[in-house]
């Protein structure tokens, strides 16, 4: 599913593309978190990102950045199926909430703007 050159691929059962490969990452990707739902997984990188994948679709939902370019990222999702928390080589860890709902409120909070 995540390879040594940044790609990532959804398979289905039968081992067949959901869809083409796409470069998420800079560097090695994987490890790869399911959620509980199936819904979503989450791939950590060489390059600090964290991506965020639609489990179905195969389709990129977003990215973050909780490293630095160069510090391998680890991401797990949590039992509640949306919390994904993510230990770095660098020691840290972070938590945050894959929803894209909730990123967008979230926006629209820092933004101010009550959305």
């Amino acid at each position: 599913m995540a390879g040594r050159n940044g790609e990532v691929l959804l398979l289905d059962a039968g081992g067949i593309a959901v869809r083409a490969a796409v470069t998420a990452h800079d560097g090695p990707a994987g490890p790869v978190s399911w959620s509980a739902d199936g819904r979503m997984f989450v791939v950590g990188g060489s390059d600090g990102r964290v991506t965020v994948w639609d489990g179905r679709t195969g389709e990129p939902l977003g990215a973050l950045a909780p490293a630095a370019p160069g510090v391998r990222t680890y991401p797990v999702f949590r039992p509640d199926g949306h919390t994904v928390m993510v230990v770095s080589t660098d020691g840290a860890v972070h938590t945050w909430d894959a929803r894209p709902s909730e990123w967008v409120a979230r926006a629209c909070r820092i933004a101010a703007s009550g959305c």
